[in-house]
């Protein structure tokens, strides 16, 4: 009986395998398919969803980078602006040069005055330093007023500096207009007095000074904008208390 029990058992065995094979026989298809790639469909989205990240991020870095072109525009202008009040209070000096009919010129390197100098440049205390700021444009011009100390910016002579708005190197920030409570101005002369650091806008009223129509303004708007953007910052300046905001 022992015999043939064990000769009996491969049977047994070979039951439990056909048994098997059919239990796995029963499991769908698709569960048993291993995946080698993507379909179409999957492609498409894919790539539609990279392209909208792409061009959302596109988008975000330059909107980034015109909002910092604006700031910067607009930081600049306003420092110049508090720098020509704190070298009128220092009494700061500036090289100064005779030219031909004996008038004066500033002996700076961004001077484009084409008179040459006839006389050494000596250092010279301008009784003001000024700022003109011209609408519709991306530069402005820092002055000493060494020529007929009339708080405005007479000649190219008096020129000191001639500032770029647009340091980051694309001509993309202008001065869009500029306001006093006046009404609007084609240009502004912002000067400080030297020593006292008096503030004045368009002067006027005094002997050498136009006549003021009506009156001398007080405060100052100059209002920039991004050409690429049309997104605007706002620089104000009041001439009674001397304070320059950025909006």
């Amino acid at each position: 009986m022992k015999l043939l029990s064990n000769l009996s058992f491969p049977r047994r065995r070979e039951s439990r395998l056909k048994g098997n094979i059919q239990r796995i026989s029963w499991i769908p298809a698709f569960a048993r398919m291993t995946k080698k790639g993507f379909t179409l469909m999957e492609l498409m989205v894919s790539i539609t969803i990279l392209a909208v990240i792409s061009t959302a991020t596109v988008f975000g870095l330059r909107d980034s980078r015109a909002k910092e072109e604006l700031q910067t525009a607009a930081r600049l202008l306003a420092g110049d602006i508090r720098s020509v009040e704190t070298r009128a209070l220092a009494g700061t000096n500036v090289k100064v040069c005779t030219v031909v009919a004996g008038a004066k010129k500033v002996c700076e390197a961004e001077n484009t005055s084409p008179e040459a100098c006839v006389s050494d440049c000596a250092p010279t205390s301008p009784p003001k330093f000024g700022v003109r700021f011209s609408a519709q444009d991306s530069r402005y011009v820092i002055f000493s007023d060494v020529e007929q100390e009339d708080w405005r910016y007479t000649s190219t002579r008096e020129a000191s500096v001639n500032r770029s708005l647009n340091t980051l190197g694309n001509a993309r920030v202008i001065i869009e207009e500029i306001n006093t409570e006046l009404g609007p101005s084609a240009s502004v002369d912002i000067a400080a007095e030297r020593q006292s650091g008096r503030l004045r806008i368009n002067a006027c009223g005094e002997v050498g000074l136009p006549d003021c129509v009506p009156t001398e303004p007080q405060t100052a708007s100059i209002l920039l904008r991004h050409l690429g953007t049309n997104k605007t910052a706002t620089v104000k300046v009041s001439a009674i208390s001397g304070r320059v905001t950025i909006e």
